[in-house]
């Protein structure tokens, strides 16, 4: 019901995230059958939905990010699209101190931080329903590492252009 798949939970929670949040919530009651999107559903007993299953999904993507992302300080967030949201910030070239270049129109969310050691960090929201191919360019001549959202292990990129 209501459009939640996969891609809507997923972009619903790491929006929060890049955008500075340190968790995300989806709301958990017990509707009528068929109501809405709630995590629980409720006829005569209490059952998972299929939401359920979705947020479960986003949620062992995400904890890997949290524990990143839990002791850093949100410095900018940028739409990267053609008409971005109203009261947000888009993204051109050269707008922000770390990131350098980003594929235009994209339709994806940029966000940068700062961890306790005062290292830069990026995150990049894909805002599309389906996967897409962004060329991003740092600004700074240093080595980029990828968090893997499956295990947690950090991938080395090349120096600082990555896909």
């Amino acid at each position: 019901p209501n459009g939640m798949n996969k891609y809507v939970m997923g972009y619903q929670a790491y929006t929060s995230l890049v955008y500075g949040g340190k968790s995300y919530s989806h709301y958990v009651y017990w509707p009528y059958l068929n109501c809405g999107n709630a995590i629980l559903g409720n006829t005569t007993t209490t059952y998972a939905t299929y939401v359920y299953y979705l947020a479960k999904e986003v949620n062992k993507e995400i904890q890997f990010l949290g524990q990143i992302l839990i002791n850093t300080t949100s410095q900018a967030v940028y739409q990267v699209d053609a008409t971005p949201p109203a009261g947000t910030t888009k993204f051109t070239d050269n707008t922000d101190p770390v990131v350098k270049y980003v594929t235009p129109d994209s339709n994806i969310v940029a966000g940068t931080f700062k961890d306790g050691q005062g290292r830069d960090l990026a995150m990049f929201v894909n805002r599309n329903n389906a996967d897409v191919n962004v060329t991003i360019r740092l600004k700074a001549n240093q080595s980029v590492e990828k968090i893997s959202k499956v295990d947690g292990t950090m991938e080395y990129c090349f120096h600082n252009t990555f896909r």
